[in-house]
């Protein structure tokens, strides 16, 4: 080989050499990057679990500060962080009403407990932080104020406003919610839906309708907080089943330990028939009456016989 062509294949091998070390470490650099950025969605995800974890057993609230900005996407019966799988957490049974999909920088958390006669579970709502949330009380001033009144002060991204008051706020982006408490005109509604998620709640007829037009009825104001804090139907409905089976659930132990003791323990004074009949006609959307009926039969077994919860 000539020296010329020695120096020539000399330069080809050390440019093949460096592009093949360069490829290397550009490869490995993304790696490494991808790996940081899944153990921070994975610590995030923890970080956040822990945190219910520690407020679920009684009714309180707490705000949930990430030092970094991520997305929280809601799967029914868990949560992922970022769309990383490894991140993925499986809520274990717990009810949690939050919006879908989500940017967020950080979080409110509020527990609340949910009861039908006898105690269902302590629900979970996870709410933005920076999420503008609207409750326009024209109307039902009354109940919107008893609503808000409810909620822990320092949520201060929720606004209880008048029709009139909201024309005159600057609304921001879209990352906001207008929730109605009574039929708004049309053209008020196409005034609000391209800036946020809107959501119409009827408590005459005790039914919520979201944005793209689904609708469901409530019981409660566990509900009405859960569809509010859930801003779509999708969303809400996951959490709505997760309580309506537990509720099945936790009806169908009373009704088989009210036969057993009516089996073991029933004299002329301890009757449960009364009880046993009063529970399995029972769903979650019985009358408020029929659970104060229950309540009022186990308080007065209580005198003097077992009771059922």
């Amino acid at each position: 080989m000539k020296k010329g062509q020695s120096m020539q294949f000399n330069w080809i091998f050390v440019v093949v050499a460096g592009a093949i070390i360069l490829v290397f470490f550009v490869g490995f650099g993304m790696q490494y990057a991808n790996l940081q950025k899944s153990r921070e969605s994975t610590t995030i995800s923890r970080s956040i679990d822990q945190m219910i974890n520690g407020l679920k057993g009684q009714e309180q609230y707490k705000e949930i500060n990430i030092n970094t900005a991520f997305n929280f996407g809601f799967k029914c019966d868990g949560y992922i962080i970022n769309n990383d799988p490894r991140s993925y957490m499986n809520l274990s049974g717990k009810t949690l009403f939050t919006q879908k999909n989500y940017d967020v920088k950080g979080l409110y958390a509020w527990i609340k407990e949910f009861k039908r006669g006898f105690k269902i579970d302590n629900v979970i709502y996870l709410i933005d932080k920076d999420k503008k949330f609207y409750l326009i009380s024209d109307g039902n001033e009354q109940y919107v104020n008893d609503l808000y009144n409810q909620m822990p002060n320092s949520f201060i991204n929720i606004k209880l406003v008048s029709l009139n008051d909201l024309s005159t706020i600057k609304i921001i982006g879209k990352n906001n919610e207008f929730v109605f408490f009574t039929n708004p005109e049309q053209s008020i509604l196409d005034q609000f839906k391209s800036k946020g998620d809107i959501i119409i709640l009827d408590i005459i007829t005790k039914k919520i309708t979201f944005g793209n037009g689904d609708s469901q009825n409530f019981i409660d104001n566990t509900f009405v907080y859960g569809a509010i804090f859930s801003g779509t139907y999708e969303s809400y409905q996951c959490s709505h089943s997760s309580l309506t089976n537990k509720f099945n659930v936790i009806n169908d132990i009373y009704t088989q330990k009210a036969r057993n003791l009516q089996d073991c323990c029933s004299s002329g004074t301890c009757d449960y028939n009364i009880i046993i009949q009063k529970l399995v006609q029972s769903n979650i959307n019985s009358p408020d009456s029929n659970f104060e009926e229950i309540n009022n039969i186990n308080q007065n077994l209580a005198n003097y016989c077992k009771v059922i919860y």
